[in-house]
């Protein structure tokens, strides 16, 4: 019996390409007069997130003060869900501890949640990039969830974690939980279906599920 709904946040639960990308190129020619394009941006993703400020910016300025600027510059662009996402979350609430491990930095995941409107106190886990050197495809990057896990009485198997990636997959297998993939959003249902991964193509499917 499943027990425990764990997200990653990036392009599974928000559109966080296409609305940093946006971000990223407005904040570059505001601030530096510098073309970036979106493309720029979104070939950079996936990175620690020090490296992706400075595969962007180069030696501009120091990457802390880069950040900086565009933690103000960013308050004008809020993430965007994806179809149902704030729905089906709120709807998991009532059923299952829900809990989110993702790359993502704190401060931009404490922002987010906040303009989605989510109540962080609602998630039983919150675990961010910023907050440990492993990085998903490694399943290790799991182990601050698995002692969250033990202290609730929770086996890896009554879990299941809902990612966009096969990175996402191969982390989540190799850390004993069970894996959704959502189709559509960085990979194809086929692509999923290919590696043996059970696939929603919309996020209200987990109700159903």
């Amino acid at each position: 019996m499943i027990k425990a709904i764990v997200f990653d946040y990036d392009e599974t639960l928000t559109r966080t390409i296409d609305g940093k990308a946006r971000a990223y190129s407005d904040f570059a020619m505001a601030e530096y007069g510098k073309v970036l394009t979106t493309e720029d941006v979104k070939k950079a993703f996936g990175i620690k997130y020090e490296e992706f400020i400075k595969v962007l910016f180069g030696d501009i300025e120091t990457v802390e003060k880069i950040i900086g600027k565009y933690q103000k510059f960013s308050a004008n662009y809020p993430p965007i869900p994806y179809e149902g996402a704030i729905e089906t979350v709120n709807k998991l609430f009532k059923k299952y501890l829900i809990g989110i491990v993702s790359g993502i930095r704190r401060k931009d995941l404490n922002n987010d949640l906040e303009q989605l409107g989510f109540d962080q106190k609602m998630f039983f886990h919150i675990q961010c990039g910023d907050e440990t050197k492993i990085l998903k495809p490694n399943p290790i990057v799991f182990e601050p969830l698995k002692n969250k896990l033990k202290l609730c009485q929770i086996k890896p198997e009554e879990v299941v974690y809902v990612g966009d990636s096969l990175g996402d997959m191969l982390a989540a297998k190799g850390a004993g939980f069970k894996f959704i993939g959502i189709a559509g959003h960085t990979r194809s249902a086929e692509e999923f279906r290919e590696n043996g991964a059970e696939i929603i193509e919309s996020l209200s499917e987990l109700e159903e599920i």
